[in-house]
């Protein structure tokens, strides 16, 4: 079993560290470890004990650590991420911000630390357009507050305390397990799916394992097998039902999209029911509304967006719908938070620049596009170039 893990880890670490693969790195290390230990370390050896998980722990942070140089604007980025989670956690403690809670709330919450003036320009240069709070613990913080973290580590602890049969599945699940829960400290295994299955199979076998070999079965007649294969059957057609009108969805929709059918709206129309909690097809939908001029529509569809999902480009578009209809308040307002949720990206910013000239603010309007113009682009694409080609056929005599 030693050389097997051995040979595992040489064959796979370096090919972590080439891929910049800093989460998974650390759990493989952890896992090994961890399995090492449930193999050879018994109750009676205290002494042994103790060392094999200082050895983990120390592992945890010297790896951090060492990883943290291979990308250190990345790693910034998360701490950063965690540092505004934080606020999040003080304004709801206990309770949270419910499922979903933190993809709908952090990036307000980041738009209000970006305008502190204790904010350093790093910051506002790492502050990107996330969802992901690369730290299960966190989020589960933000979301279910101290009671759903509560909850969430009785259960971890639970699942990894050392078992009295030490067999090769036990051995291997919860090994398995601690590398998935450490890499959840650095990532978000809840959105690969992969690492869901093994989650949930490595629950299944322990819990099997630690359950009472005692058990009692229910009465067993014809009348109970009967009522078994119904049960089964209405589940299996139930759910048979859902999956194939959830595919046909999506299915018509991919065929629209791909043939450029001129029926695209009738389409999304026809396949909202089943795919109305998808935040991409809510995007997309209001984007058709607003070009069919469906104005009370899109904006349900925006306000659910805000809701639930909310992004600087979702803002933009939110401001240049108010701009059309000469709603110049709350337009900037729109344009504003885009840039503070973000504030290296130079989109919402040039439209203020935009807005401003437009509207008469000229000052303004100068310093923003001489701001824009003169300062390092995180990313240079074809939009930046699109728009500083536009701000200097506008502001180029008036801020040399």
């Amino acid at each position: 079993m030693l050389v097997i893990i051995i040979a595992i880890a040489l064959f796979c670490i370096p090919l972590l560290i080439l891929t910049y693969a800093r989460a998974a790195y650390i759990s493989l290390i952890v896992s090994i470890l961890y399995c090492l230990y449930l193999r050879f370390v018994t109750k009676k050896l205290r002494l042994k004990q103790l060392i094999y998980c200082g050895s983990i722990a120390l592992c945890i942070g010297v790896s951090a650590g060492a990883l943290y140089y291979l990308k250190p604007k990345s790693a910034d980025g998360r701490l950063l991420i965690w540092k505004v989670s934080w606020q999040m956690i003080q304004d709801k403690p206990l309770t949270g911000f419910g499922k979903g809670g933190f993809a709908a709330n952090y990036l307000y919450y980041q738009a209000k630390y970006m305008g502190r003036p204790s904010t350093s320009t790093e910051e506002k240069i790492l502050a990107g357009n996330t969802h992901l709070a690369f730290n299960e613990p966190l989020r589960i913080t933000v979301e279910y507050g101290l009671i759903g973290l509560f909850v969430y580590l009785t259960f971890i602890i639970w699942l990894l305390i050392p078992s009295k049969s030490r067999n090769s599945v036990t051995i291997t699940c919860k090994s398995l397990l601690a590398g998935i829960a450490i890499w959840g400290f650095f990532a978000y295994p809840d959105q690969v799916f992969p690492l869901l299955t093994l989650w949930v199979i490595g629950i299944a076998f322990i819990i099997n394992k630690k359950r009472d070999k005692k058990y009692y079965e229910l009465p067993y007649n014809k009348y109970s097998k009967i009522a078994k294969i119904a049960v089964y059957s209405l589940t299996i057609i139930c759910l048979s039902s859902q999956l194939w009108n959830k595919w046909e969805a999506y299915h018509k929709l991919y065929i629209c999209l791909k043939s450029n059918n001129t029926e695209l709206p009738n389409t999304l129309i026809n396949v909202k029911k089943e795919m109305k909690s998808d935040i991409n097809f809510v995007y997309l939908y209001s984007q058709i509304l607003r070009a069919n001029h469906s104005n009370i529509k899109f904006l349900y569809s925006i306000h659910f967006l805000e809701t639930n999902f909310p992004t600087p480009g979702l803002f933009l578009i939110k401001g240049d719908y108010l701009k059309e209809k000469g709603k110049w308040e709350e337009a900037e307002k729109a344009y504003k938070l885009a840039a503070a949720m973000m504030p290296s990206l130079q989109t919402p910013r040039g439209k203020l620049a935009f807005l401003y000239n437009e509207t008469g603010r000229r000052k303004e309007a100068c310093r923003i596009a001489h701001k824009i113009l003169t300062e390092d682009v995180k990313v240079y694409g074809f939009n930046t170039f699109k728009l500083h080609r536009d701000l200097k056929s506008i502001f180029e005599d008036k801020i040399k």
